[in-house]
């Protein structure tokens, strides 16, 4: 198994090679998540909030 890169470039290396690509998928979307929860945790609260949609004028 390969180390992972702190900028996870190599993530999708970092995975078995008989994993399907669902199996891949599902990982990294839980890898990802526990990056997120830790993070929240860490700095105590949202990591970054912007706006979707533009807010023009007060009315």
């Amino acid at each position: 198994m390969e180390k992972l890169k702190m900028d996870f470039t190599n993530l999708n290396e970092v995975f078995p090679d008989d994993f399907s690509q669902e199996q891949i998928a599902t990982g990294k979307t839980l890898f990802l998540k526990k990056i997120s929860e830790d993070a929240h945790k860490f700095y105590g609260g949202k990591i970054q909030t912007v706006l979707k949609a533009g807010v023009f004028g007060f009315n």
